[in-house]
């Protein structure tokens, strides 16, 4: 019996070593990549800074008492609030599109089309994308001061740039909830 048929025959007389192998390479890589760097910093979180901005040897709660400062509570509020805005107006606008893509007959496709493009360019490279347009030197900017547009300075800018990132993919998921309405309930 050769090496192969061996290994072969031990996976199949040991159906948890199967699952076991299978498992073994993705799990591997989300200990390493995911759970060692979030414990790292978990506790690291406990450390004392030193004076050169790294931890050193220690226990200290000095980080956790912090964050109840009112510096850092007024910005935990303020970005919850913006979080809550833009998911509810990507859920406003992306909805109606998404019932639209549902309901678009002949064009469901090409409409899914315009949805699906922004995708085909990274994250990364839209969200520089309208961190160019929003800056204060930014073409918005320029074009206001140029022709009547809506002002966007740096307190728009934020939810703007997440709503303009983010609405595609609200268009996407809600789509399969738009898809599953029946065609007579909206009559109704």
């Amino acid at each position: 019996m050769t090496l192969r048929q061996r290994i072969l025959q031990f996976f199949h007389d040991r159906p948890r070593a199967q699952v076991a192998a299978l498992l073994a390479p993705g799990l591997t890589w989300l200990l390493l990549f995911f759970v060692a760097p979030v414990v790292i910093m978990f506790v690291y979180s406990f450390m004392p800074r030193n004076i050169y901005g790294g931890v050193e040897a220690g226990f200290t709660l000095e980080h956790y008492l912090r964050f109840f400062d009112p510096l850092y509570l007024t910005i935990l509020v303020r970005t919850t609030m913006s979080a809550i805005f833009c998911t509810i107006v990507c859920l406003l606008l992306g909805y109606p599109v998404a019932y639209a893509i549902a309901r678009g007959g002949r064009f469901k496709n090409f409409l899914m089309f315009l949805v699906v493009l922004p995708f085909w360019t990274s994250f990364l490279v839209r969200t520089f994308a309208m961190i160019f347009m929003m800056r204060n030197t930014g073409l918005i900017n320029f074009l206001d001061g140029c022709a009547a547009t809506l002002p966007i300075h740096e307190r728009g800018a934020a939810p703007v740039g997440l709503m303009v990132c983010g609405i595609a993919g609200t268009d996407r998921r809600t789509l399969a909830v738009a898809a599953s309405i029946e065609r007579a309930f909206p009559r109704a």
